[in-house]
């Protein structure tokens, strides 16, 4: 299958952008550099009465996504997405941990606060100012496919990250399935917990066969 790039999007380094996908087009979510979470959400159009729904994928297709798995709406479960290719080659993990992670939710500035991070940058407003040209609010915000970031449950029902094994260049492809909002935040996590962290951009790709 040949496919063709329609348009780009990119994502600043630690912060977000969106864009709009059409029934049967395909979304790359594309590492630039390597090793960044990007945070995903996503609503039907033109109406947006349907959003992703993080749990109930979780529930159907498991905790952490790759090629074949489906991303399921709320609330009438409708499949909205469902993912064509993966390039992220699994390393080892002494924990167990696994890439394209379903368990953890977005960041905030509240969250950040609590740890002790003032006037943190965070996925929640990154999603939040990505919407809002659309018309949508903070309210429409959900909780994320965190696609890259690689987690896990510990010995002691701990969840747990480690760093994004996402290579420069590597993607996840996914096909819409119903005509599609789609809004990324480029996660400044890590920098808010390592100074030393280098924030990093993403690229949204939409892509038709032919």
């Amino acid at each position: 299958m040949v496919l063709r790039e329609i348009s780009s999007v990119h994502v600043p380094p630690g912060q977000g952008a969106a864009c709009t996908v059409q029934t049967g087009q395909f979304l790359r979510v594309v590492d630039v550099e390597g090793g960044q979470v990007a945070d995903f959400n996503a609503w039907t159009l033109p109406d947006y009465e349907e959003q992703f729904w993080s749990g109930r994928t979780r529930i159907l297709e498991g905790a952490h996504l790759s090629t074949g798995n489906r991303l399921w709406s709320s609330p009438n479960m409708e499949v909205m997405f469902t993912i064509t290719a993966d390039t992220v080659s699994r390393t080892d993990s002494p924990l167990g941990g696994t890439s394209h992670d379903l368990i953890w939710a977005r960041c905030s500035s509240q969250l950040w606060q609590i740890r002790g991070v003032s006037n943190a940058p965070n996925c929640q407003d990154n999603l939040t100012r990505a919407i809002e040209p659309h018309g949508l609010t903070v309210h429409k915000v959900h909780d994320a496919f965190n696609i890259f970031m690689k987690t896990g449950i510990d010995a002691d029902d701990r969840l747990f990250e480690e760093p994004a094994e996402s290579v420069a260049g590597d993607y996840l492809e996914l096909r819409a399935e119903k005509d599609c909002l789609v809004a990324v935040s480029s996660c400044p996590g890590r920098g808010n917990r390592f100074s030393q962290w280098k924030h990093r951009p993403l690229l949204l790709q939409v892509l038709a066969e032919g």
